[in-house]
């Protein structure tokens, strides 16, 4: 099982890893339960009026914090890795990347980005300030 312990901070919502290929250089973005806790109040509110589309609204919010629980993003300076439970699941080489985009910017919901595989959809399930700053570190926008 990977260890993340915060070694330095580097800026607002971001933590070195150790246990990286190089620990010095990855990054873990923090974790962030806005989108899932604004999902299930907004799905509670409309659940007053609307309740079936009110309910849809809270289950897809407590799946979004049960993911935000546990799903990790470590940036390195090569790859961008996916953990779940402390398991690698997946591997994205920046080489690979074609193009990578927040949607709606101004209130980023979701990341999206293409590589050899096909595309990838993330929710924003972690701070998006310091997943914009990993994102420019390693020049992975494309705006």
């Amino acid at each position: 099982m990977t260890d993340f312990s915060s070694v330095s901070p580097v800026s607002s919502g971001i933590s070195s890893a150790v246990d990286s290929p190089n620990p010095k250089a990855a990054t873990e973005l923090k974790r962030s339960y806005n989108l899932a806790f604004a999902l299930f109040s907004v799905g509670l509110l409309l659940g007053i009026g609307r309740p079936w589309e009110g309910m849809l609204l809270m289950v897809h919010g407590v799946f979004l914090f049960i993911e935000t629980t546990i799903v990790r993003i470590v940036f390195t300076p090569t790859s961008c890795y996916v953990y779940r439970r402390g398991k690698l699941v997946r591997t994205h080489p920046y080489g690979e990347w074609q193009y990578a985009e927040f949607f709606w910017l101004p209130v980023p919901t979701v990341f999206r980005f293409r590589d050899f595989k096909g595309p990838h959809f993330w929710p924003i399930i972690f701070d998006p300030i310091a997943f914009k700053a990993c994102l420019d570190k390693y020049n992975l926008l494309k705006e």
